[in-house]
């Protein structure tokens, strides 16, 4: 049987993204040597084998370059390959694809969000308007008109996808993504005060991931409380920060990209702060609760919905810096006081491979 994955915009620098498809990859690599497998990407960023192929498309990186791809010459080049099982990693499903199952992974949360209706007309949020509007809109033509199954992370998604008649309902599905943290993860205990005045937050610079409400909140500790003695993580550069903000607090650090273990590692090792409000599933929050960490993030759908029940989660307002400040400066005096939850039982997760093949392809049997 081949199965054609499509994921021309995962790049490596692309962050979680690109971590969907390195983990997939992985996936097959150790779980399939019965079938054939070809990967189109817009680069060789893995290994071939006796039975994975690796198809680079080049010039892929911007979005009209990714939609003339499904939208006018990628039908042609993935029906040559003649694929059983066709999946797409990138939200989009590639037009007039001849596969007996058609599989589109929506990841891409900004045209199925209410939170934020972004501006053309405000520099900073032009190129989300662009996301949430013309390429929403793009990739919500291309399911409605192919009916592919689709797979989403979380309940909200889910959720958005109905309301919006993409697919029929037996069509779609939610499937947590598993985690896969390394045995030598740091387990450091987080309630040791030096730890508590120490903040992460593991994000690339747009809009939604409000980091303006870190800046008012480090400003609010330092003018109203008189606090100095914390320090904020941010992986981005100072130079990316200041094209970005005008003002910087002395208590932001700029550690820049860090590779996973490091990350997995500070979530021990710090509180990690998540102040966005616009997430397809959220992955840092999952992330820090595996290793018992310590949260503070923006009240939102996704948000409650990954740290049900968790004790040493802590919720604000996402537009509400004061809010923030107030709970930093708990954990800075070690006065937090952890609330007692009933959570119910282990969040249910799934290798994205196994999750395909027991609830779509098993029922798709007879047609492979």
């Amino acid at each position: 049987m081949l199965f054609v994955v499509n994921d021309v915009a995962a790049i490596p620098e692309a962050g979680g993204i690109y971590s969907v498809l390195e983990d997939f990859y992985n996936e097959v690599l150790e779980n399939d040597k019965t079938n054939k497998w070809v990967f189109i990407l817009s680069g060789k960023y893995f290994q071939e084998t006796r039975n994975i192929k690796i198809k680079v498309i080049k010039n892929q990186k911007k979005w009209m370059s990714r939609f003339f791809f499904e939208f006018i010459t990628g039908e042609k080049i993935i029906n040559l390959l003649n694929p059983d099982v066709y999946i797409s990693l990138q939200n989009t499903i590639t037009m007039g694809v001849k596969a007996n199952v058609k599989i589109v992974y929506l990841q891409q949360p900004l045209p199925f969000q209410t939170m934020k209706k972004f501006s053309f007309f405000r520099k900073k949020e032009f190129k989300m308007a662009v996301y949430q509007n013309i390429v929403g809109t793009l990739i919500k033509y291309s399911i409605r008109k192919s009916s592919p199954y689709v797979i989403v992370q979380t309940k909200w998604m889910e959720d958005a996808v109905k309301k919006e008649h993409l697919v029929k309902d037996e069509q779609l599905f939610k499937c947590f993504p598993k985690l896969k943290i390394s045995n030598r993860t740091s387990t450091h205990n987080t309630t040791n005060d030096n730890r508590l005045s120490s903040f992460f937050f593991p994000a690339a610079l747009y809009v939604y991931k409000n980091h303006s409400v870190i800046i008012e909140a480090c400003k609010i500790l330092k003018n109203k409380y008189f606090v100095n003695n914390f320090e904020v993580l941010l992986t981005v550069t100072k130079k990316e920060f200041a094209s970005k903000f005008d003002e910087i607090p002395t208590q932001l650090k700029f550690i820049g990209n860090i590779k996973r273990e490091k990350v997995l590692d500070l979530y021990s090792r710090t509180v990690l702060l998540f102040p966005s409000y616009i997430e397809t599933f959220g992955l840092p929050l999952l992330e820090s609760s595996n290793v018992k960490g310590n949260i503070i993030a923006a009240k939102t759908e996704f948000s409650l919905e990954i740290l049900d029940g968790y004790e040493k989660a802590f919720f604000f307002e996402y537009n509400n810096p004061y809010e923030l400040a107030d709970i930093m400066l708990k954990f800075i005096n070690n006065k937090v006081e952890y609330k007692k939850y009933d959570r119910k039982g282990k969040i249910k997760t799934d290798n994205l491979l196994h999750f395909i093949g027991e609830n779509i392809l098993e029922k798709n049997s007879k047609e492979l």
